[in-house]
Formats: C-alpha cells, sequence, structure tokens
C-alpha cells in the first residue's frame, strides 16, 4: 500500500518505489547493560594499571590526528581477537566525561583488560593531546577511526574481528556494533 512506499528519484523526475528490505544488512540485537559504577569505587591506581597494560597510538583522519591507547593481549591482524572493545568518553562539554582518563572510562577499561578483552578508548578532537576542534560530525568520524583500528574496514585489516561499543552520556548515542 502506499504508505509502504518511498520517493525515489531517477535523473530528472521521481517515481514511487517500495523499499528493497532484502537489501538492508541486518544487525545483531541491541545488548544495552546499565552498571553503575561509583567514582568513589574507582581505584586509586586504576589509571596506573590500565596504562601499564596500553600502547599509545595516534588515529590519522583526513583532518585530524586523534590520541588513542590500546589494550590488544597479543592480537594482531594475522591472530585476531574475536571481539574488542571501543570505549567511548562523554561529551568533551561535561566535567568528568570528557576524557579517555575520565574514572568511568577507566574504570571499564581496567574491568575489560581484567578479563582479557581488547580495548581501545581515545579523545576527541580538541580534547587532551587530540588535534583539531570538536564537532557532532568529527565525534563520529573520531569514534569510526576507533572502530577501524581496532577492526580495519570490514573486518579484514585490524587485529579484532569485530568491536563492541561502551559509552556513556553523549558517546552513547554511537551505533552499537562495527
Amino acid at each position: 500500500h502506499d504508505s509502504d512506499k518511498t520517493m525515489v528519484r531517477e535523473s530528472s523526475f521521481w517515481r514511487s518505489a517500495v523499499p528493497d528490505e532484502s537489501r538492508v544488512p541486518k544487525r545483531a540485537a541491541l545488548e544495552v547493560r546499565e552498571v553503575a559504577i561509583e567514582e568513589s569505587a574507582v581505584e586509586e591506581g586504576a589509571l596506573a594499571r590500565v596504562e601499564s597494560r596500553e600502547e599509545e597510538l595516534w588515529l590519522v583522519t583526513s583532518d585530524s590526528k586523534i590520541y588513542a591507547r590500546w589494550c590488544l593481549f597479543g592480537a594482531r591482524p594475522e591472530a585476531k581477537a574475536e571481539e574488542g572493545v571501543v570505549l567511548i568518553p562523554g561529551h568533551p562539554s561535561c566535567p568528568g566525561a570528557a576524557s579517555m582518563d575520565d574514572a568511568l572510562v577507566v574504570a571499564l577499561a581496567d574491568e575489560l583488560q581484567s578479563r582479557r578483552v581488547p580495548t581501545i578508548r581515545f579523545d576527541y578532537r580538541g580534547v587532551g593531546k587530540s588535534r583539531g576542534t570538536f564537532d557532532a560530525v568529527s565525534a563520529v568520524r573520531d569514534l569510526v577511526a576507533a572502530a577501524n583500528a581496532l577492526c580495519g574496514v570490514n573486518g579484514e585489516s585490524g587485529p579484532c574481528r569485530a568491536s563492541a561499543f561502551v559509552a556513556a552520556s553523549f558517546g552513547s548515542a554511537a551505533p552499537p556494533r562495527h
């Protein structure tokens, strides 16, 4: 019926078309878990412990360089981990949530790494050592750069076959899987 149709432009005119749902990739169900971590529960040595497991890297995009740190536990393109986790910081204007070094992101990195799950955390452009200016479009580009570092493009060249995103606040507007 007409409510299922979309207007499609073909050269200089519009025609009515029924969307072809068979060509839309099917996504895994989004699993949302709420976890409460109080800042006081984050151990004093968590940042030092997390950083001791990680390597620094720069994610180079067409218009910026994003500072990141990852912990791979030996995963590499030739010996991929099944899944890694992109830890997404909050909005840069939110005190206590804007950096990869904020308590929540560090606590999540510490917990995941203690379970030998590869992780990557990053600072948006204009935060910490990352270069550039933050805006909503660049935030998506920064997230994609981090996911691509873990998985490569289409899972072909990174150290992980797939990535999950873990975020709070503004960062939780990210897509569920890469």
